[in-house]
């Protein structure tokens, strides 16, 4: 599938119809349903499982819940290939993810909760709707922008504020085969892109110079991640 293609027409859609996006979940729900519906076209909406069983259980009174499990999964033989909110690392969760169309290795059961092995991905989704958001955040006011340069600027912005920096880390830790995507979308302009009003760029000129860092400090670090930025007048790829 070609998932960037996917992103740039989900993208288009919220740069038409921006009031329907009301929180990160419609982000969330679009790309579900979008990338469900690809993939139930292609005949490719369910993968192979492989190995049936699952790993890392227990023997107590809650053998009963993970054996009906597997059994169902043993039944079943397949898989959806498209989930939400999917755990590969311990205290992780990836937004949304795609399966390849096999599972070579078990699911691991641990006390109910669902882990995945990374290996098995064919693409991850980091999702992110900045809501209320005019710039990029900093650790410094606004009106102390202009006076530093741009390194010193770099080292203040505040990377950890909408989590990008741990999607960042997160989805760098994937195998290389898994497709890696950032999307971030903003109901006013986080990262200042083009086309800025005159009054917006009146208003603030130094949010112009806060914007150009942080987008490249995004590119810089999203390394093999492909990151997608969308706001109401228009969309663009922040990596080549």
């Amino acid at each position: 599938m070609n998932y960037r293609e996917v992103a740039e027409e989900l993208a288009a859609e919220f740069v038409d119809s921006p009031l329907e996006y009301v929180a990160e979940f419609d982000v969330q729900a679009r790309y579900y349903e979008r990338l469900r519906s690809e993939l139930d076209a292609r005949g490719e909406l369910y993968a192979e499982v492989m190995r049936p069983n699952l790993a890392e259980t227990t023997n107590g009174y809650e053998r009963a819940y993970w054996q009906s499990a597997e059994e169902k999964l043993r039944r079943a033989g397949r898989f959806g290939r498209v989930h939400t909110e999917v755990s590969v690392t311990q205290g992780e969760r990836i937004d949304l993810v795609v399966f390849g169309d096999r599972l070579e290795r078990p699911i691991r059961w641990i006390d109910g909760s669902k882990r995945f092995d990374e290996r098995d991905l064919d693409a991850a989704f980091e999702l992110k709707f900045v809501k209320n958001q005019s710039y990029f955040p900093t650790h410094v006011p606004a009106a102390s922008i202009e006076s530093l340069s741009e390194k010193e600027l770099r080292s203040e912005l505040d990377v950890e504020r909408n989590c990008l920096k741990p999607d960042f880390d997160e989805l760098k830790r994937l195998p290389n085969h898994v497709e890696a995507f950032s999307i971030i979308y903003s109901n006013e302009n986080y990262l200042y892109t083009e086309p800025i009003s005159p009054a917006e760029r009146d208003h603030r000129p130094e949010y112009a110079r806060l914007g150009t860092v942080a987008r490249e400090w995004i590119s810089d670090r999203a390394g093999e991640t492909n990151v997608l930025y969308a706001m109401p007048r228009g969309s663009q790829w922040l990596t080549d």
